[in-house]
Formats: C-alpha cells, structure tokens, sequence
C-alpha cells in the first residue's frame, strides 16, 4: 500500500526570540546612539524621524520602515518629533540579509499586521525591572503561550510580506493603472476619515465626500487593509484613542466622546476587543524609552 507523500517545511525567515515591542514617543529624547546584536525596525506612525547607520543619514516619514541589522551603530543626529513603533528580535535566517537600512513604506495589509505585532506586544510583554540587571522586556507572567505564538507568527508573517513584496515588485513592472488607481482611492478615503476621526459617519458620506460608489469602497478597502471600511474607520480611531492615552491628560471618558463613541463603556469594550487589553491596562503598559 503506498504511502502518503509528506511535505517537510523548512524556516525561510523565522523569529528566534523577541526583545522589545513598544510604542514611544521621541519628542525631548536624547540620543546617545546604540549598537546590539539583535535585529530592531523602528516604524514612523506620525512625523518624520531621522537616524544615522554606520555615519549614513536616513529620512523616515510617516508609514515607513527601517530596518537594523545586528551590531549596526544607529543614532539620531538631530531632534526627533516623531511617534514610532519599535521592535526588536533575534533571527539568524538568511533571508534578513535583506532588509538592512532600507526603508519601507508598509502598504495597508502590512500596516495592519503591525497593529497586531503591537496590540499582542502590549498585551503580552512589560519592561524589565531595573533590579533585575537585564535590559528589555519580558513576557507578563498572564501572557497566554498561544498569544506570544501569535506575536512571533505576525511578525514573521510581516517580515515574509515585506520581502515577497519588495522582492516582487523589484522584478517586475510597475504597479498597473488599475493598482495605482486603487491605491489612490484608499489614500483618499484614509484622508477623509482621519479628517473626520471625532464624528460618526455613515458609507454614504464617505462615497458622496470621496466621489467613489459604494462597491469600489468596499473593493478597494477589502484589497488594501483586509477590512471593510466602517471596520477601517474603528480601527484609525482605536489608533488615536492610544495616543491620546499616551500623549495627553485626557480621561476615558473624555477621549471616547473626542473620538464619537456613544458611551465609555462602549468604547472600553471595543478598545479591548480590537487591541487586546482595556483602556487602563493599556495605559499602564506604555513604554517610555
């Protein structure tokens, strides 16, 4: 009786372990330069940031990437303004020879993973004691062995994406008209709804504002983010409820009628639906460089 055939999977690009994931404001830090032997990306969610690797200027602005590799000596050499999303790994496969100092503008499928990267990193991890002796975080002794799989897969998962895209699109030609049309639409209607972040409003208005049918909203942001758009619309105002918990004095309460939710409690629920803790829990995990 013949056998069944077994496909054998090897780690095309695979997570050893994590060290840090953390949101963090740069304004008023001072940059005193590091070098390690792990791999960090640090990611500009609002402004723009500059950093200097191996005495080579970068510029990364809003919805970029850059990429560290492994005892490359980076610093800011001027002041930063910007909000970043920083995480740092161990990963010996082959594969990462790829990414060193190059920017990447994260398309919204990538931007999305990330959110969860950070989301699941937040839920799951906490800094290091001083006492300890140890830099970096570790895992919350409440942290679920299936969540910290989940961080490690997505950001593999965002690590593989990034490569297959880059890769792809250096070989081949550039994006259609239909792509680039697409791509416009959805940078329109992200526009249009940051702009409206503090109201409620409905698809209609988004298609009647944006000038775009009600299909080709629901096309194009299915294809870019993997959400429909009202899903879209929640998840950039759970990205501003954080940092106005990070970056401001407001209470609850005051951010959740800020933002358009009907009640707290409402907002609360959903906050730690989406993100994964609470508001407050949220709160106490953000990580100050």
């Amino acid at each position: 009786m013949a056998e069944y055939a077994k496909t054998l999977f090897s780690d095309f690009l695979s997570v050893k372990s994590i060290i840090t994931v953390f949101h963090t404001d740069l304004k008023g830090v001072n940059s005193l330069g590091e070098s390690h032997n792990f791999w960090e990306f640090l990611y500009v969610d609002k402004g723009i940031h500059k950093v200097s690797v191996d005495n080579n200027v970068y510029t990364i602005e809003e919805g970029q990437m850059i990429v560290y590799s492994p005892l490359a000596f980076h610093i800011a050499p001027e002041p930063s303004e910007a909000k970043v999303n920083i995480v740092s790994f161990e990963s010996t496969s082959d594969a990462m020879s790829y990414f060193p100092n190059r920017i990447i503008t994260l398309s919204g499928k990538q931007r999305q993973i990330l959110s969860r990267i950070m989301s699941l990193g937040e839920k799951c991890f906490e800094k290091i004691s001083p006492d300890s002796g140890l830099k970096g975080m570790i895992p919350r002794k409440d942290a679920e062995a299936s969540e910290l799989q989940n961080l490690k897969n997505n950001l593999e998962l965002l690590l593989i994406d990034m490569y297959e895209k880059n890769e792809s699109t250096s070989s081949k030609p550039e994006n259609s008209n239909y792509q680039n049309q697409n791509i416009k639409i959805f940078d329109t209607v992200t526009s249009y709804l940051k702009s409206n972040i503090t109201k409620n409003i409905t698809l209609d208005e988004i298609c009647r504002d944006c000038a775009i049918s009600l299909s080709q909203l629901k096309r194009v942001c299915q294809t870019q983010c993997g959400m429909s758009p009202i899903s879209y619309f929640i998840s950039l105002k759970l990205d501003e409820a954080k940092r106005m918990i990070s970056d401001s004095d407001m209470n609850f309460t005051q951010i959740s009628e800020a933002l358009g939710f009907t009640t707290v409690h409402y907002f609360s629920k959903l906050f730690k639906n989406k993100v994964g803790v609470s508001p407050s829990e949220y709160a106490k995990s953000v990580y100050k460089k």
